[in-house]
This record gives C-alpha cells, sequence and structure tokens, in this order.
C-alpha cells in the first residue's frame, strides 16, 4: 500500500496568479469618500454668507426714490442732486450732511431728511423750507434776489422781497457767489427800518443810496457793523433838517463817511 498523505480540506487550492489577481482587484475597489455632516453645515453656511453679501450689497438697500416737498422755486433735480443721496447705501446715509448740503442753496432756509428701508427698496423725502427774500436787484443783466443769509439766486416773476434795489453802475449780485459781510449788514438792517425805506439804488463807487421826498440822493454807502447804516440815515436827516433851515436844497448828501459828511447843491 501507499501511503498517501490527507489534503488539508481548509487550505487554498490557489496559485500565484490567484492571488495576484485577488490583489489587483482590491486595488481596483473606487472608495467613495464620505462627507461629515460638519463639512455640509460650514458649505451650506458659506452660500448663505455670499447670498446674503449680494442681497446687502443689493438694490434693496440703494435709495432708488427721493421726493422733495416745498421746495417753491428751486428745481428739484438741483436739491436731489446737492443731497447726494441718489444710489447711496441706506447703511452709509449722512441724514446731517445732506442737509446741510441742501442748506447751503441759493432759495433755501433748511431742510431736513428722513430715510426709510423696507426689504424691495429704500426711499428718502427731503423737506425743503424756503428763504425768506431780503431784496431783489434790478440790473440790465436780470434780477437776482438775495435772503438773510446773503445767498444769491436768479429772481423769478411776480417775487416780492422788503427791499428793491436799482444797479445803476456796476455788477449785480453773482449768483452763487455769497454777499459780502458789509453789504449784508446794511440790508439786513434796512429792512427793519420804520418807515422803511423799500427802494434803493446801487453804486459800485458810492454803495447803497435812496432819494429822500425832498429829492435829495443819500449816499449810505454800507455798514461794516450792525446798527452803522441806521446811524448814517439819522445822520442824513438831521443834515437835511438843517439845510432847509437854512434855505440850502441839497442835491446830494454824502453820509458814507460819518466823521465827514457833506452835500453837493
Amino acid at each position: 500500500m501507499r501511503y498517501n498523505p490527507q489534503k488539508n480540506r481548509r487550505s487554498s487550492n490557489r496559485t500565484r496568479f490567484d492571488v495576484a489577481t485577488a490583489e489587483r482587484a482590491q486595488r481596483a475597489v473606487v472608495r467613495v469618500p464620505v462627507i461629515k455632516p460638519a463639512l455640509v453645515a460650514v458649505l451650506a453656511l458659506a452660500i448663505l454668507a455670499m447670498l446674503g453679501v449680494a442681497w446687502y450689497n443689493g438694490p434693496a438697500w440703494r435709495v432708488s426714490e427721493i421726493s422733495v416737498t416745498n421746495n417753491e422755486g428751486i428745481p428739484m433735480e438741483q436739491i436731489i442732486g446737492a443731497s447726494g443721496l441718489q444710489n447711496e447705501h441706506y447703511q452709509f446715509v449722512n441724514l446731517t450732511e445732506a442737509a446741510q448740503r441742501i442748506d447751503d442753496l441759493p432759495g433755501v432756509d433748511a431742510a431736513q431728511v428722513t430715510c426709510m428701508w423696507r426689504w424691495t427698496a429704500t426711499t428718502c423725502q427731503i423737506a425743503v423750507q424756503p428763504a425768506q427774500p431780503l431784496a431783489i436787484w434790478t440790473s440790465t443783466r436780470g434780477n437776482v434776489w438775495t435772503d438773510f443769509e446773503g445767498k444769491v439766486q436768479r429772481a423769478p416773476d411776480q417775487l416780492a422781497a422788503r427791499l428793491s434795489i436799482r444797479v445803476e453802475d456796476g455788477e449785480a449780485p453773482l449768483i452763487g457767489v455769497p454777499l459780502d459781510a458789509p453789504m449784508l449788514t446794511a440790508l439786513t438792517d434796512l429792512s427793519t427800518v420804520q418807515p422803511a425805506v423799500r427802494k434803493l439804488l446801487y453804486s459800485q463807487e458810492f454803495g447803497l443810496m435812496y432819494d429822500d421826498e425832498r429829492g435829495a440822493r443819500i449816499r449810505l454807502g454800507a455798514g461794516l457793523h450792525e446798527g452803522e447804516i441806521l446811524d448814517k440815515m439819522r445822520m442824513a436827516q438831521i443834515l437835511t433838517t438843517q439845510l432847509t433851515q437854512q434855505g440850502v436844497q441839497a442835491r446830494i448828501i454824502d453820509v458814507r463817511h460819518p466823521a465827514a459828511p457833506y452835500y453837493i447843491k
């Protein structure tokens, strides 16, 4: 008898070829990465953040509509342009600065600015308080008017002011250029005179003037300080009375320099 050893049934009958093939198959298996829930949350938050930034910088936060009220005599486009509000971001709107820029416009005494944000749009309202005309200047180059702050703008027809000034020679105040302080002081004082001298004349050489009830031309000049122009008017009245008592009819009474007044027959 020949001894035949028992085969180990549990052992593998694989050859080298079988082992190599199995190893290649194992390496060929595609491993699908597992996305962790925390990473999904971070990506979702990043997307939401980008959408939020786009919305925050979008048209809903930009001033798209501006209404203006009580702007009689002042173009609405001029007020809106001066405000600087158009297309401004709601969070960066400076209402105080916007109102100040409008206040600086000729014909504006004060302005109030309010803005409101909604989900779809941002709107602003501008309420204007018009300036009160102090004097109308008439000249061959057109009429202008000045307010109590010395701002100058073109005068529309049928505008009423406390004083009327006819330019005899020289130039009327320029639009956009503030009236010089001595002239503004003089006009402000003259607007308070009772009985009032409402009709004045202006000469580049002699300043403000008026014709009194006797036909004399009174040269006043301007007022370097408050009340000076009124003192000059009182001096002119005193001189007129004295000359009348002496039987002298003056053609010109010049009180521009109170320390050295004079008259011309």
